[in-house]
């Protein structure tokens, strides 16, 4: 009893010595940036008000706390990856960096056909991405075509599907392949780690 209380103590005390060092690197950050742009305004011959001052400092903590939420989402979707497919798509959409939120909205609403997957908009890179993620892919497919109750691609797919090619070895399937496990893996991450989209 005695040793989880002292790991217990131990434990909130370096929580509490990160929260404080978080802290002093944004008020350093803040301090630094303030400065610069102070030094900015005397350089052009401006003056530097409060209001002025406060309005920066507002936008600057706006876009501090806009980098860390997307941070966050970044980290919670590496973490909560299950398969290559999903580090992949969790990776791609944490580079996204503060507009990570709203690249997964974008991809959510429209779609990789879209083009706002920049890193699949050319055959070569959808091909190259459907061979390396095939197996978890087709796993995707088996479990849609299941819960769809459909037996063919075709009926998963629409239009969209050549028949022609029924074992996706041509570049129009395996792109639409592509995208869909992408679309796909995304879904579930935002899913799985609680974002209301």
């Amino acid at each position: 009893m005695k040793a989880a209380i002292v790991l217990m103590l131990t434990n909130n005390r370096e929580q509490e010595d990160t929260m404080k060092t978080t802290i002093n690197l944004k008020k350093t950050a803040e301090a630094i940036a303030r400065a610069k742009m102070a030094a900015w305004h005397r350089k052009a011959g401006l003056i530097w008000t409060a209001e002025a001052q406060a309005a920066w400092t507002a936008g600057f903590r706006a876009a501090y706390m806009k980098t860390e939420e997307a941070k966050s989402i970044s980290d919670k979707l590496f973490n909560a990856a299950e398969t290559e497919l999903e580090r992949a798509v969790a990776g791609i959409a944490g580079e996204r960096g503060e507009d990570c939120l709203d690249f997964i909205k974008d991809v959510l609403s429209d779609g990789c056909i879209s083009g706002t997957v920049s890193e699949l908009v050319y055959y070569s890179d959808t091909i190259a991405f459907y061979q390396k993620h095939k197996k978890d892919i087709q796993r995707l497919v088996a479990e849609m075509m299941r819960e769809y109750g459909t037996d063919s691609m075709r009926g998963l797919f629409d239009n969209n599907f050549d028949t022609k090619d029924p074992f996706c070895e041509g570049v129009e399937n395996q792109n639409l392949l592509a995208w869909f496990g992408f679309e796909e893996a995304l879904k579930t991450l935002a899913d799985r780690i609680g974002l209301d989209i």
